[in-house]
């Protein structure tokens, strides 16, 4: 009997152990997953080969580059970049976002409800805000509740508020899509990461930190990473969201190419996932009538090419609409549909937002990084880089 009880007592303590080890394991893995900052504080930041500034330059990066922060030493963040190199960089020059939790209430009202300056229905209307619209709740009085919204304090009637627990930001955002199409939140500052959820178009956000293409967010009570492509600071109303979202169809389905650039006679499918097969869909979005999948090598001939969706025909005579994501589009002048950025002193190049060199620059891409080339012209090219895209100099893109 005595052996049993101790054979009892042993196992409990190991399964005791067991639950520690995962429970550690489980925060060890949320930590790593939210581990990124933002390089500030300088135009351009220099990443390291050692945690001091002596140690030798590996490449420089510009404000607002998302780094995945990997440990710490010395006043220095180990960091991984966006183009794949690791290094340090000054604890300085890198924001990370402290996350504060706490209980968030959401409008919740057919039209919109008014926030007062005072806990009464007679007091003066700061302002309007419409249905699923978050909120900071710092205290209640009664049938109000005080609230921080958009950087506005005030009282709603708490009757249309509905509350909950989570990470929180005082500044407001919303999700513009076309059509209001759901769009990825993602586990990471970049499309290479997992989707945690799909959010639709028009719906409200808290905006936690901003970097160049990416923005960290809480909605509906989770965190994650957006593109900046579908996201819009401030308070908006839903009825100016909606017509921003309707407008972005519009955009989307014109092509929204520049004028200066070639546009590419055909394109071939390329889905990440050799296995997957890509739609050919009735309009420029996901909720278009599908005509047909098509395989991973598929030529098809472009009849007009966006940012985010291309007008083609298929090899089988049909006309539609393709996500430009799933296509390797060749530039107009070649048959690659990449480039190695080359620069004589092998420093980096500038990506900007427009071919000038008055443009805002992106990001700056190291030499011997390989671009995907959207469309070419004779001395500026479209590309696309690590979730950017953006115009580079044709001076200093080569073929492999």
């Amino acid at each position: 009997m005595r052996k049993g009880r101790e054979r009892m007592k042993k196992w409990k303590l190991l399964a005791g152990l067991t639950l520690l080890l995962l429970l550690l394991l489980s925060v060890t893995a949320q930590a790593d997953s939210s581990s990124y900052g933002v390089v500030f504080g300088a135009a351009n930041v220099n990443l390291r080969s050692a945690p001091t500034t002596s140690s030798a330059v590996l490449g420089a990066y510009n404000k607002g580059t998302w780094m995945t922060v990997r440990g710490y030493s010395n006043g220095f963040y180990q960091v991984e970049t966006p183009d794949g190199r690791y290094g340090w960089m000054r604890q300085d020059y890198l924001l990370i976002s402290a996350d504060a939790t706490g209980t968030i209430g959401y409008v919740s009202h057919a039209g919109y409800l008014n926030l007062r300056r005072e806990a009464s229905t007679s007091a003066k209307v700061l302002g309007k805000y419409d249905d699923g619209t978050p909120c900071v709740i710092l205290d209640r009085a009664g049938d109000w509740y005080y609230v921080s919204v958009g950087g506005q304090t005030g009282y709603f009637l708490t009757r249309f508020i509905s509350t909950r627990s989570g990470v929180y930001s005082d500044k407001l955002g919303m999700v513009i899509s076309p059509n209001k199409e759901n769009v990825h939140l993602r586990s990471g500052p970049g499309k290479n990461y997992g989707s945690l959820a799909s959010i639709p178009g028009c719906t409200y956000v808290m905006i936690l930190q901003q970097g160049n293409g990416w923005w960290k967010i809480a909605v509906n009570g989770g965190v994650g990473f957006m593109s900046a492509d579908y996201l819009r600071a401030g308070h908006i109303r839903r009825s100016e969201g909606e017509a921003l979202c309707a407008k972005a169809a519009g955009s989307s389905a014109s092509g929204g190419s520049s004028s200066t650039a070639q546009q590419a006679a055909y394109a071939v499918v390329n889905n990440p996932n050799p296995r997957d097969k890509l739609n050919l869909r009735s309009r420029a979005s996901t909720r278009g009538t599908s005509f047909g999948k098509y395989s991973n090598g598929t030529v098809v001939t472009m009849i007009s090419q966006g940012d985010q969706w291309c007008k083609v025909k298929t090899p089988d005579g049909k006309t539609g609409y393709m996500m430009t994501d799933y296509l390797s589009i060749p530039s107009a002048s070649s048959s690659s549909s990449t480039r190695i950025v080359r620069h004589p002193q092998g420093t980096y190049v500038n990506l900007r937002s427009s071919g000038s060199k008055s443009a805002r620059v992106l990001v700056q891409v190291p030499h011997g990084s390989t671009v995907v080339v959207l469309s070419a012209g004779k001395t500026w090219t479209k590309v696309r880089y690590n979730g950017y895209t953006g115009y580079m100099m044709t001076a200093y893109l080569k073929k492999q």
